[in-house]
């Protein structure tokens, strides 16, 4: 018996999604004050058609309740500064905030990043849904990789006609920043390798070989673009996740989880592996430089980022319970820079740590509601069982989202709107088929 594919109506809310996306990361990343007010509104109009357009039955919405409270508690507590003056105690962490003028901004910030878990979450609940999101991310990068690396060509130095800062000399796609773009194409290269190993494990289909071949293509796409950034962080944790991948389908194989008739396609699957690693180590080999000529500052580097950690872990020691106010990291890093030798931090524009960005401007309180949201979300998906250990595509975003937050550890991935709506909407596809498979085994 042949199960049904996903319909017509989640394609199009996966692709709704993917534009969203691609809309983002070409403009700049919508990392600007206008241009992530505009991308926020774009991920609310989003939510509003994912949620009229696809059938969410009250199944969804039981599974995902306990998102829509601790949603509005976060804003509530965010920005309770800005609503509740003259309330004693409030008037003082009002007093704090350096940038009111941009609570507006901030809330619009706010109600588009839960929209955009919430769109993720009804397109992952549809069936096939996450693999259709993925597959509509993985045909807009085909396009979007070249049209990074042509623009790069015309304009070496610029971005759109905007300086690069100290990204000058290298690779950063459509956005200023050259990690963050790593953070992209990594993840790009982590989900189009997932796919291409679903593709060499089946049988014959139409047009199979040619859809490998792609696939195959676009991996090193992603790959080659994700190394000529310079990012050492992505590289290497692209690497290390398509190590777990090709492992992953290897144990499968054993398993007869993944092929059918293994023994007939066993020496094909495993040679096409082989001229695709091969392929990636030729383009680490070719344009690797740009990264490995930056290993050998690595020791020097962690020692300036711990320096920049304790900066600013500072700095949110002094605002810990509502923070500074939303987009106030510039003003409070200029605020403290009290004495000549914190002058060397002028130009940086996020804490290179999601965490203590997130605490600067919204203060401890904010940061461990929005981890227990997470968390939530994540023993959801754990107890529902949600076949990973057996999905090529689901352990696939899983490493992405750990590759990403690896990422924003260390850097300002998820300080980049674009990135971050990247990481909301794969996390609210895992959720939303992790809610789709508890109501299946709810009716058994």
């Amino acid at each position: 018996m042949t199960m049904p594919g996903p319909s017509r109506s989640t394609l199009i809310g996966a692709a709704m999604l993917a534009c969203v996306i691609y809309g983002e990361l070409v403009a700049l990343g919508a990392n600007g004050a206008l241009l992530s007010v505009l991308a926020a509104f774009a991920q609310i109009v989003l939510a509003v058609g994912v949620i009229v357009f696809l059938p969410l039955d009250l199944r969804f919405w039981r599974g995902a309740w306990f998102c829509l409270p601790l949603a509005l508690a976060t804003i509530l507590i965010a920005f309770l500064p800005a609503w509740g003056r003259g309330v004693p105690g409030i008037d003082a962490a009002h007093a704090q905030w350096l940038t009111p003028d941009m609570a507006g901004a901030g809330l619009a910030h706010a109600g588009g990043a839960w929209a955009m878990l919430l769109a993720g979450a009804g397109v992952g609940y549809q069936r096939g849904g996450s693999r259709r999101f993925v597959d509509c991310l993985l045909v807009g990068a085909a396009v979007y990789i070249p049209f990074a690396l042509l623009l790069w060509q015309f304009a070496p130095h610029t971005v759109w006609g905007l300086p690069k800062g100290i990204n000058t000399d290298r690779f950063t796609g459509t956005m200023l920043n050259a990690n963050a773009s790593g953070c992209v194409f990594g993840v790009i290269a982590l989900l189009g390798f997932a796919r291409w190993c679903e593709a060499t494990a089946t049988g014959a289909r139409r047009f199979a070989e040619a859809r490998k071949l792609a696939l195959a293509l676009l991996v090193l796409a992603g790959l080659g673009a994700c190394t000529i950034t310079g990012s050492r962080t992505a590289l290497s944790l692209c690497l290390l996740g398509i190590v777990v991948e090709a492992g992953k389908a290897r144990l499968s194989d054993r398993s007869g989880g993944f092929i059918g008739h293994w023994e007939r396609i066993q020496s094909r699957r495993w040679l096409a592996l082989a001229a695709l690693t091969t392929s990636i180590l030729a383009i680490l080999l070719v344009v690797g430089s740009a990264t490995f000529d930056r290993v050998g500052t690595v020791s020097g580097d962690f020692g300036g980022r711990l320096a920049i950690w304790s900066y600013y872990l500072a700095i949110a020691k002094q605002a810990p319970t509502f923070g500074y106010g939303p987009a106030s990291f510039g003003s409070a890093n200029l605020l403290h820079m009290t004495r000549p030798e914190l002058y060397q931090y002028w130009y940086i524009a996020a804490a290179h740590n999601m965490m203590i960005g997130v605490v600067i401007e919204h203060g401890w309180i904010v940061l461990a509601l929005e981890m227990l949201v997470v968390a939530l979300i994540a023993l959801a998906i754990w107890q529902s069982h949600v076949a990973i250990s057996r999905a090529q595509l689901k352990l696939a975003i899983v490493l992405a989202l750990v590759f990403i937050t690896g990422c924003a550890s260390v850097d300002i991935a998820l300080d980049v709107p674009a990135v971050l709506t990247i990481a909301i909407a794969l996390l609210g596809s895992l959720w939303g088929q992790a809610i789709r498979q508890e109501r299946n085994s709810g009716r058994e």
